[in-house]
């Protein structure tokens, strides 16, 4: 009985793990972020919200722009997902 016990312990246990998923982070340097950014702004926050969006959760925010550092917008508010 003690062997069976152990048997769907060990079951539970591997089938609990398959359902874990890994992620690996990199490092990126201000300098790579710059280089490759489309767009560097200076602002403040004016709402921020999040949203189920295909079995992910994304924050959308949105900025009030006060200065461009690079690239280019037509509007003074931004919003980044």
């Amino acid at each position: 009985m003690k062997k069976v016990k152990t048997f769907f312990l060990l079951m539970v246990m591997f089938l609990s793990a398959s359902q874990l998923f890994a992620l690996t982070v990199e490092y990126v340097g201000l300098d790579r972020l710059s280089k490759e950014a489309n767009m560097i702004v200076s602002g403040k926050v004016i709402s921020s919200y999040s949203v189920w969006e295909d079995n992910c959760i994304y924050t959308y925010t949105t900025l009030a722009v006060s200065e461009m550092l690079k690239g280019e917008t037509v509007s003074k508010k931004i919003v980044v997902k």
